[in-house]
């Protein structure tokens, strides 16, 4: 992720359809000259994808949620967010050692998923949604 000098990080304008949109991936969005470079191609729809739970001190949900807010304030465009999602069976399945549990009990909000959409000012026009599936919408006005 966010590897090379950012020439294939591009918009792609979408004309009256869904506007300007571009993405990125999960600590994609702590890269300052990554941001940069989306948000100076006048990006209107960002779409953030965050599908690792790994992140260090405050637990997943609160970090995204901050991240994706700050994002669209900053960049003056919506945000839609997709977060990672396991319920209980996959959890089992994949965490099926003590050691690997014992990384769940570190965050259990870990993989709880913190989907929403944010308007260009930061606030939630949908969700955010954690603990279930859900499918997220709302009517923008480019």
């Amino acid at each position: 992720w966010g590897e090379g000098d950012g020439s294939g990080l591009r918009v792609f304008d979408t004309g009256e359809t869904a506007g300007r949109v571009g993405g990125l991936i999960c600590g994609e969005h702590n890269l300052a000259l990554a941001r940069y470079t989306m948000q100076s191609q006048q990006e209107q729809v960002h779409v953030a994808s965050y599908p690792d739970p790994r992140m260090e001190g405050r637990p997943f949900a609160e970090r995204v949620d901050a991240a994706v807010r700050h994002y669209a304030a900053e960049g003056q465009c919506f945000v839609l967010n997709a977060t990672a999602l396991l319920d209980d069976a996959a959890r089992a399945a994949l965490y099926d050692t003590a050691e690997l549990a014992s990384e769940l009990d570190r965050d259990p909000q870990a993989l709880s998923g913190c989907s929403s959409i944010i308007a260009p000012d930061g606030r939630h026009i949908a969700g955010p949604v954690s603990g279930r599936e859900a499918i997220l919408t709302a009517e923008v006005d480019l």
